[in-house]
């Protein structure tokens, strides 16, 4: 009987655990959905708040009636970042951080390459200018896969909220400021780096593929509770997640309640910020607000095509190139882009409300010094729209402007979307003009109003004495010289260019000037010049040499020679080093009996301008300095860069017997218009580290680097400064070269300042 009544009590635990389970589970759903109505704490009407995913496949556009009628219905549309402002910020901060990059960074280790005055066939980067789109316009406007674009939308979910509250006339906000999110992130990786207790991923034996599985299963159901299980299954780290997430989500909270006090408001913010205790859901709901759910019922396929239809009005403004050779009415701003792979100046502007970009890209081609008509070119071109211009181009027909030919192109995508292209020829580049948007988006009066409104530079047919912006020479050159910055340091190139026709005769001009700036050793006059000499001499086009000679010009040595082309012209050419500038001065004709002495001799070194001084201070490296060339650097992103690698520095995890020696610090001068540069590096010593007699200490400093270098000191001087500081001033030279290196050394405490720069 016991027995019996034990197997009936069993029995029912079980049964009633079982319900409990169930009970439990039906309730424990705390977040379940995407899509959550804000109303109480003073609030006149509801807002929304809705969860995305920043991609833009399909899974992610179940969007109901409910979403579209609350969009209706509010103020203004926010998310993580305002797209208005995004793209320009993005733009700054990259620069910023290339400038940063830039200035840390250690100089003189300069050589010359293959590369370095090399002319190259244009073929790769015409093709490239034509077919290919900037990555960064994928990133802005699409988040689109080439593998999986039949099955995805026109763009990301967020910037379809975006561009569905502009359609709709509603204001536009961002909930995170870009540049306080960057510092965030950057910290974020920092306090990862440096954590001591590492997270161990448990998967339980399932593949990441698998829980992106259901990751996405999850979002398809609005289950942000196994959506937030999954992300902290997979997080890696705790300080990380502290930083990336719950710090950015008590941002994104304390943005939403000051908007909602001033007007109804639509918010868009990536699923895994809404869920949790620390949460964006339960921070609203701690400042008094109201927060639940809303069902999302089947996709509103009529509500979204009908949205799609309208179109945002913009505003056009005039935009010129740099050098002034073309301009363009846009509405916005030609930012340039900086993290092309291929040798190409491109600039672009996304047009965030419609899902549209403008494009200009210039392609050099140097065609007129390598003997190339304007119609060669044509042809050239010709030949490559049918497999570089994507999709199936429509119409095809000869276009002018200001005397130049070229083609304007009409072509559909694979995926259904318009795009045009104006295509000109000069003798020195060709200059592509194109503008793509969603459908037909491109058959409207915004794409004529871009393409009607370019204007090109015309030929001036007129010799005249051209002095460079970066006024380091002079020339006699015919006709309007085409300035130009070649920046492609992948291939070691980093020159300036400057080209000329004569339009009579079709001799062509050409100066390369490229600065060399390497502070370990001077190489002999004549072995640097040769190297210019086979670097200019590109297999591609020269057949032979028949002169040779060198000689001095203004007390340098030069290297004169002329050469023979394969397609039967001459070009003559000067190559000459002045300190680290390095010049090839050239000139090609039909003709080889020209006399071209005149060109040559006009060509004067002259000094360089600057607008004057301004005081630098620099904080982190404790010197200050009076300097014509400012660094653009933004302190508060640096002082989270140098608190970050500070950190990192002297963790345990990273230090080594070698910490002892604190790393030093590099801070670089350069001018992007002259080429001059001077390299700081600071060396801080150990802390119990002193010199015990300075003589000594000094000797032992420059004969480490004579020897060390091979070169000897020319000359030196001492100084003393306020509070006794002593330093020293040297010039070292090597018996064969021209150039000299130039040093300055200062002894403050236990920081050693090096200077050092070049000179002739």
């Amino acid at each position: 009987m016991w027995i019996k009544s034990s197997k009936l009590i069993v029995m029912i635990v079980l049964v009633l655990s079982f319900v409990k389970a169930e009970s439990q589970q039906s309730t424990s759903n705390k977040y379940p959905s995407l899509f959550w109505e804000i109303s109480g704490n003073g609030l006149t009407k509801p807002s929304y708040l809705f969860g995305t995913m920043h991609v833009s496949n399909k899974m992610v556009f179940h969007l109901s009636d409910s979403f579209y009628n609350a969009m209706k219905s509010v103020d203004a549309v926010a998310l993580e970042l305002n797209p208005d402002v995004w793209q320009g910020q993005m733009v700054s901060m990259e620069r910023l951080k290339l400038n940063y990059a830039n200035f840390v960074n250690a100089a003189g280790n300069d050589f010359l390459t293959e590369n370095s005055f090399r002319i190259s066939s244009y073929d790769d980067e015409l093709k490239a200018a034509l077919g290919t789109e900037p990555a960064v316009v994928n990133n802005l406007l699409y988040r689109s896969f080439k593998a999986k674009e039949d099955f995805e939308e026109d763009t990301f979910l967020d910037m379809y909220i975006f561009q569905t509250g502009k359609k709709l006339g509603k204001r536009s906000a961002g909930v995170e400021d870009f540049y306080e999110t960057e510092k965030i992130v950057l910290q974020a990786y920092a306090d990862m780096a440096t954590e001591k207790k590492k997270k161990k991923i448990d998967t339980d034996g399932e593949s990441m593929r698998e829980i992106t599985k259901k990751m996405q299963e999850a979002y398809r159901r609005g289950d942000l509770d196994l959506m937030d299980s999954l992300d902290y299954m997979t997080e890696r780290s705790e300080a990380f997640r502290e930083k990336f997430l719950y710090k950015r989500n008590e941002i994104q909270a304390n943005s939403i309640d000051t908007i909602l006090r001033k007007s109804s408001l639509f918010v868009g913010v990536g699923a895994a910020h809404l869920p949790g205790a620390r949460g964006v859901i339960e921070l609203l709901r701690k400042k008094g607000y109201t927060l639940r759910p809303i069902k999302m019922t089947n996709r509103d396929a009529a509500a979204k095509e009908e949205t799609d239809k309208l179109k945002v009005p913009v505003i056009f403004t005039g935009q010129q190139a740099d050098d002034g050779f073309y301009s363009v009415d846009m509405p916005g701003p030609l930012f340039k882009l900086t993290d092309e792979s291929q040798r190409l100046d491109r600039r672009q502007y996304s047009d965030m409300n419609n899902g549209s970009y403008y494009l200009v890209t210039r392609v050099k081609t140097h065609a007129a010094f390598l003997g190339q008509t304007e119609q060669m070119v044509m042809k050239k071109v010709d030949s490559m729209l049918y497999e570089n211009i994507p999709g199936k181009i429509i119409e095809k027909i000869i276009i002018e402007k200001n005397g130049y030919k070229g083609y304007g192109i009409t072509n559909r995508t694979r995926t259904g979307n318009l795009q045009r292209y104006n295509i000109f020829i000069t003798p020195f580049e060709v200059i592509i003009f194109k503008m793509s948007g969603k459908e037909n988006y491109v058959r409207g009066k915004e794409s004529e109003r871009f393409f009607t409104s370019i204007r090109l530079r015309e030929v001036d047919r007129s010799g005249n004495i051209f002095e460079s912006k970066q006024t380091g020479f002079e020339i006699n050159l015919p006709g309007s010289a085409k300035e130009g910055v070649d920046r492609n340091t992948s291939d070691g190139i980093d020159r300036w260019e400057y080209e000329a026709i004569d339009t009579a005769s079709g001799d062509a001009y050409l100066i390369l000037k490229k600065s060399v700036y390497n502070f370990k050793f001077l190489e002999e006059d004549s072995f640097d010049l040769k190297l210019i000499e086979e670097s200019f001499r590109s297999p591609d086009f020269f057949d032979r040499q028949l002169q040779r000679k060198l000689s001095s010009f203004e007390g340098y040595t030069c290297l004169d020679v002329k050469e023979k082309m394969k397609d039967g012209s001459f070009v003559t050419a000067r190559f000459i080093i002045k300190g680290p500038q390095y010049y090839a001065i050239a000139v090609r004709s039909k003709n080889a009996h020209n006399d071209f002495n005149e060109y040559f001799n006009s060509f004067r070194f002259t000094q360089y301008k600057y607008s004057g001084n301004k005081l630098y201070t620099d904080s982190f490296m404790h010197f200050t300095v009076a300097t014509p060339v400012k660094p653009e650097l933004n302190d508060d992103y640096r002082t989270t860069l140098e608190k970050v690698t500070k950190e990192i520095a002297v963790n345990k995890a990273y230090s080594t017997y070698r910490s002892y020696w604190p790393k030093s610090r590099n801070a670089i001068f350069k001018s992007d218009s002259t080429g001059e540069l001077v390299s700081i590096s600071i060396q801080q010593y150990p802390q119990y580290y002193y010199v015990k007699d300075s003589s000594k200490f000094w000797i032992k400093e420059w004969n480490d680097y004579v020897e060390k270098n091979r070169l000897f000191i020319y000359s030196k001087d001492s100084f003393l400064l306020v509070g006794d500081v002593r330093g020293f001033k040297f010039t070292l030279k090597d018996s064969a070269s021209s150039r000299t290196i130039e040093r300055m050394s200062v002894l403050k405490d236990n920081y050693m300042f090096s200077l050092v720069t070049m000179g002739d």
